[in-house]
């Protein structure tokens, strides 16, 4: 596998697109991955991560860039953040963030520091310790989460820590876990070299998933 040490932009640095689309396949790196571009508007932007371990993926722009929709899809793999919106600037319109599985241990539907008109989160398959339809530290007009199947720990129609929401709404199924506070969370990965463990990947990687549940609630 490819070693990356800088961050990835399915959009231009300063050069606007119509459409950005990136797949992130079996990565494990401490890097933040954009489905928009570093300064840059996007109309579009279609994002997949599957197999993956990384730090931090936006499905919008990095430092300025407005993007008018972000379609981010998280097959598996480990996340530690994942945002619909943009990171540090400009803005997202519309988002939209589908799990199918994995572990993520922060799903936004907003921004970090970018605010957005509309978020759109649904837990389909995984495990989410925290879920918010807002941003980290930014707002929304609308935030709208359902959680069809999976694992929540905490899920909030709101913002982490600061920005304002004016509508929230949240919906779950009846296969759907929301699982009460209670419950610590913390996953670790360390890469190793590989000697015979395989002649394909220079690497392998060692995860460890740690729950302490104190809540109560059967996981």
């Amino acid at each position: 596998n490819p070693t990356i040490t800088g961050n990835v932009y399915a959009g231009g640095r300063l050069s606007d697109s119509d459409e950005a689309n990136l797949t992130l396949l079996n990565t494990t790196q401490e890097i933040s991955i954009y489905g928009g571009g570093e300064e840059a508007n996007v109309t579009t932007t279609n994002l997949i991560a599957t197999g993956s371990n990384v730090e931090n993926v936006f499905g919008g722009s990095k430092t300025s860039g407005n993007v008018s929709k972000s379609n981010v899809r998280v097959e598996n793999g480990v996340y530690s953040n994942i945002y619909g919106g943009n990171d540090m600037g400009g803005k997202t319109k519309v988002t939209n963030v589908v799990t199918v599985g994995g572990t993520t241990t922060n799903l936004y539907g907003g921004g970090n520091y970018s605010d957005t008109d509309e978020t759109n989160v649904e837990v389909i398959d995984g495990i989410v310790a925290n879920l918010y339809g807002g941003g980290n530290r930014s707002g929304a007009g609308a935030t709208n989460v359902k959680i069809t199947s999976g694992s929540v720990f905490n899920a909030y129609g709101g913002s982490d820590h600061s920005g304002d929401v004016v509508n929230s709404n949240i919906s779950t199924s009846e296969n759907g876990k929301v699982i009460e506070s209670g419950v610590t969370f913390d996953v670790t990965y360390e890469a190793e070299d590989v000697t015979w463990q395989s002649k394909d990947y220079p690497t392998i990687v060692h995860i460890k998933y740690k729950i302490i549940n104190k809540s109560g609630s059967t996981i």
